[in-house]
């Protein structure tokens, strides 16, 4: 069996020599010994009492010989050389007085020469010896002392007490989580990972997860991630963590570049990224904590999660870096923002992206708390998200500040109960089967400011979607149906040589301030359409068809047109006052 975090005492060669003549012949005793028997120092704090001798870790003197045929003998007289305890092929029994070969005290379970004859170290076999102390089983380990060697914590060890002197346990080299292990962190103690390249794997499974919670219920920090991997390949599922349950943070679970306190090293800035990932996430839970992800700096960090539930966060369940590329699917997410700061919500980024992407898709949401998504990453993907509160929230449903070569999509989502949303996209917007309640829903590629046109023909499609009022600058859609919604007002002139075909809207008021629309309404119901154009060359050319007009002024027009020649209005339609 394995055994992990092992000091190494003696070790093999590809060849396996020297052999066992070398190992029991006083002639080569002395150029080979090395590779024959080993004089190792008893780790400190491990006592063992031997026939009522007491051998002490914390005794210079006690120390440990031990041979690679199988046999090993405590010593009490401080000598640091390595004894020989072979003298042919086959042993006696022990006790044996005829050799003074046969030391006192010897534990052989299996003392022959032909236990390893040859000592390989290949891909089929390993004859070396590594030895550790390892806890009585259920007493676990503590660990105090910042990491350095690549350690992996297993059933042996747990559980884990973590609990440094100073507020961070700092991880400067990989470290290793097997399945079962139970970690608990002191509160107002913190984990941080500070190494270049270093890894943090915590691979577990359904029957036997990791758990990672304060010690004695309290809050522990969480985790800070401060350092990128520039080495090709390096950032390939870097951070990988599986069946892992994190509870009770009073800051971030993950916070990627640098501490949550701000101390410490950090990386990344508004010109440079950071990727302190790649996160690679599934079937995880987060309960009770501060944050699941939030930004330190740590620009560019990549977070994939799959199969993931989140049950409570005091601010934004995930607030990522600028450019971050981020996935979350299959999840089951609850009170975020239970503190209900003004820009926290579910899904928010730190403002000032020039790059990145999110891709939530196959999420139910209860309890989002003032804003759902409000990012400025530039590619979105929301599909099959449904989000309840238990009353209107007064934030955004949906933000995206993105704008040039931004491209948005949004499939089957439900975000009711919020006062408005936004989305800046230049390159392509795509809503079908979008729901944002009575919200207001402003559409205004890259911002208020920016002039140029946005998305247009088979990039700007609209189906089946309901929202309070909707505006809507320099985009041309190509596909504009089945919207429920109260006023719309579309601003800009036309794009593309296209027809824009309206059909089955049910709203109050309909404007188009803009030149060189050509446009089909039908099958709609609605209070009043308004054309305006400055232009009297590049007039717009309206048709409205078998809709309803419910009408309820008597000194606004139901129908008005400015440099628009009388729109073409067919039966049945019908216009009450």
């Amino acid at each position: 069996m394995e055994v992990t975090n092992a000091d190494t005492a003696l070790t093999g060669t590809s060849n396996g020599r020297p052999y066992l003549y070398y190992c029991i012949s006083s002639y080569y005793w002395n150029t080979y010994k090395a590779r024959c028997n080993a004089n190792i120092d008893i780790p400190a704090g491990f006592e063992f009492e031997y026939f009522g001798t007491t051998y002490d870790g914390d005794d210079s003197n006690d120390r440990i010989q031990l041979s690679r045929q199988g046999s090993m003998y405590f010593i009490s007289n401080g000598n640091t050389n390595v004894e020989r305890n072979l003298w042919t092929y086959h042993q006696p029994a022990l006790p044996y007085s005829g050799s003074s070969l046969a030391r006192p005290g010897t534990i052989a379970p299996f003392w022959t020469g032909y236990n390893q004859y040859y000592c390989y170290v290949n891909s089929n076999q390993d004859c070396s010896v590594y030895y550790r102390v390892m806890p009585y089983e259920g007493k676990g380990t503590d660990v105090t002392a910042d990491i350095t060697s690549d350690p992996v914590w297993d059933l042996t060890d747990s559980p884990i007490r973590i609990n440094p002197s100073n507020d961070y346990l700092v991880v400067s080299s990989d470290l290793t989580i097997k399945p079962g292990v139970e970690i608990y962190v002191a509160p107002g103690k913190g984990i941080s990972f500070d190494g270049a390249c270093t890894k943090m794997t915590a691979l577990a499974n359904e029957t036997h997860p990791i758990n990672i919670t304060g010690m004695n219920g309290g809050e522990w920090k969480g985790m800070a991630f401060t350092d990128d991997c520039t080495t090709a390949g390096g950032t390939d599922d870097r951070h990988q963590f599986s069946y892992v349950n994190f509870e009770n943070t009073s800051g971030a679970v993950f916070r990627s570049g640098s501490r949550h306190d701000n101390s410490g090293p950090s990386c990344g800035s508004s010109t440079a990224d950071c990727n302190t990932g790649n996160y690679t996430m599934s079937d995880v839970t987060f309960t009770n904590v501060g944050a699941v992800f939030t930004h330190g700096s740590g620009q560019g960090t990549v977070v994939t999660m799959e199969n993931f539930e989140v049950d409570g966060a005091d601010e934004a369940c995930f607030n990522f870096p600028e450019n971050t590329i981020a996935t979350l699917k299959e999840g089951t997410i609850k009170n975020c923002n239970t503190d209900g700061k003004s820009w926290a919500g579910t899904i928010v980024n730190y403002p000032g992206s020039t790059a990145g992407a999110l891709h939530a898709e196959n999420l139910t949401v209860e309890n989002s708390y003032v804003n759902f998504i409000d990012v400025d990453l530039q590619h979105v993907t929301v599909s099959n998200v449904t989000v309840t509160n238990p009353s209107a929230q007064t934030g955004v449903a949906i933000d995206s500040m993105f704008g040039t070569a931004s491209n948005v999509m949004l499939n089957n989502v439900d975000v009711d109960s919020y006062a408005n949303s936004g989305i800046n996209a230049m390159g392509s917007l795509s809503m079908t089967d979008v729901d944002f309640g009575s919200a207001n829903l402003w559409l205004i590629p890259g911002g208020w400011s920016q002039t140029g046109n946005g998305p247009a023909g088979s990039d700007a499609v609209f189906a089946d979607v309901t929202a309070g009022d909707i505006t809507m600058q320099r985009i041309h859609p190509g596909t504009f149906t089945d919207i429920t919604a109260e006023d719309i007002s579309m601003s800009g002139s036309a794009i593309v040589a296209e027809t824009v075909d309206m059909d089955n809207f049910d709203i109050d008021s309909f404007t188009i301030a803009g030149c060189g629309w050509t446009m089909n309404m039908a099958d709609a119901s609605l209070e009043s359409f308004k054309s305006t154009c400055s232009s009297s060359s590049a007039k717009n050319t309206i048709s409205i068809g078998y809709s309803d007009f419910a009408h309820g002024s008597s000194s606004d027009h139901v129908i008005d047109g400015r440099n628009t020649p009388s729109p073409s209005v067919s039966r049945p339609s019908a216009a009450r006052a």
